[in-house]
């Protein structure tokens, strides 16, 4: 109560997502161009559902019923609880991009140690060196995800203003947005990938052209279109490239900042090498999928907008209903 008491008396300040990003957490009833209010000591509280997995986990056997208790408890550190998205602030961000390295590491520890527990007739029965040879593409592949991560993390710091070794909470409250994390890796996939392609070609796509089919371009104005749910900016930037301005919103701060991270600090295409897969156990046809890398973004966002036109894309944070009520004449689209 202390806490609160203490952060519900510091002042506002802005959280600015071209240049500076402030860090508190956000305050959704207020617009700006680029731009959002955060306000201090609004702690969204966390839903009341739970997945009820625990992340990493491996099937195994165990000897007593002291050796499962003592199993349970190392697994419950990292236990996912499914937060809504909204409830990810500035701080909350940054640790877990940090932490990655770390959180994802449980996941080959537990697998080592269930595999040293397997009995000689069963490991007689994979391919010589089967369970290290997967330890390793794992652990390079968390290596991978984890330099991206940091990249992110330092890069987003740097355009705040803020110091090097002010890297977000701890790593148990990063553990609990574990999901949003994988969240935002697959809308990484989805939007700034050439896997992605097809699906965005299916999706995306349709939008734009039935867009250009019915909100003819203006010849004294750019027509201005209205994206909600903007998630990681590709779709806005589609729109923006065919000559309309736009205005995103989007409520995860999440998703802002890692967009704003590859809009304004991805210059080339092809910058980046991930693995996103590598916590999906199944829904592969080869067991070399889940080690298959990503590289991002597909194309340079910067290209998406035109030289000096900077004013034609605009994103805010927040609400879509409470950002857009009244100002329906503001948009073609």
């Amino acid at each position: 109560e202390d806490e609160e008491q203490g952060s519900s008396q510091r002042a506002a300040e802005p959280l600015v997502l071209a240049g500076r990003i402030g860090r508190k957490r956000p305050h959704f009833s207020k617009r700006s161009e680029m731009s959002v209010e955060a306000a201090a000591g609004s702690e969204p509280a966390p839903s009341k559902r739970k997945r009820g997995a625990k992340m990493g986990e491996t099937p195994g056997t165990y000897d007593n019923e002291d050796e499962e208790e003592g199993q349970e408890e190392l697994l419950d550190d990292a236990e996912e609880e499914d937060l809504d998205a909204s409830d990810l602030a500035f701080d909350d961000f940054l640790g877990l991009c940090r932490s990655y390295r770390s959180i994802a590491g449980r996941t080959l520890e537990r697998l080592r140690e269930h595999a040293a527990r397997w009995p000689a007739a069963l490991t007689a029965l994979l391919p010589r060196d089967e369970i290290q040879g997967r330890c390793q593409q794992l652990a390079h592949a968390i290596e991978a995800n984890g330099s991206f991560w940091d990249e992110v993390a330092s890069g987003i710091l740097q355009a705040s203003g803020g110091e090097a070794d002010d890297m977000g909470g701890a790593e148990e409250d990063a553990a609990k947005h574990w999901g949003t994390l994988q969240a935002l890796t697959y809308s990484l996939v989805r939007e700034w990938s050439d896997e992605g392609a097809s699906e965005r070609d299916k999706c995306f796509e349709r939008i734009v052209r039935s867009l250009e089919q019915h909100v003819a371009k203006g010849k004294d104005r750019k027509r201005k279109v209205l994206v909600p749910g903007a998630a990681l900016m590709r779709l806005p930037l589609e729109i923006v490239k065919r000559g309309y301005a736009v205005e995103a919103i989007e409520l995860c701060m999440g998703m802002v900042l890692l967009g704003t991270f590859l809009t304004q600090q991805c210059p080339e295409a092809g910058q980046h090498t991930i693995h996103p897969f590598i916590e999906e156990k199944g829904g592969h046809f080869h067991k070399a999928d889940q080690f298959r890398s990503v590289s991002l973004p597909d194309v340079a966002p910067k290209s998406f907008l035109a030289s000096g036109d900077s004013a034609a894309f605009q994103v805010t944070m927040g609400d879509f209903i409470e950002n857009t009520t009244g100002r329906r004449a503001e948009f073609d689209a």
